[in-house]
């Protein structure tokens, strides 16, 4: 099992980064989504976030995280 994976993904002309992995970077701009118990336990999405209401990372963040 490796320590982490990343993707990189680009929908409607967009382009994200998604971590999954148990420690996750934390920076402005990423969405951090608490996962499982066991490995990952974190998701994290980068991508263009141009203000808090215009966020396009945190929609795709909540679209792949949907049950």
């Amino acid at each position: 099992m490796e320590d982490f994976n990343l993707y990189r993904v680009e929908v409607n002309g967009q382009r994200f980064v998604v971590y999954e992995g148990n420690a996750p970077q934390r920076r402005d701009g990423s969405i951090v989504i608490p996962w499982t118990e066991e490995w990952p336990t974190y998701l994290e999405v980068s991508g263009p976030c141009t203000s808090s209401s215009n966020c396009e990372a945190k929609s795709f963040a909540a679209e792949i995280t949907r049950p």
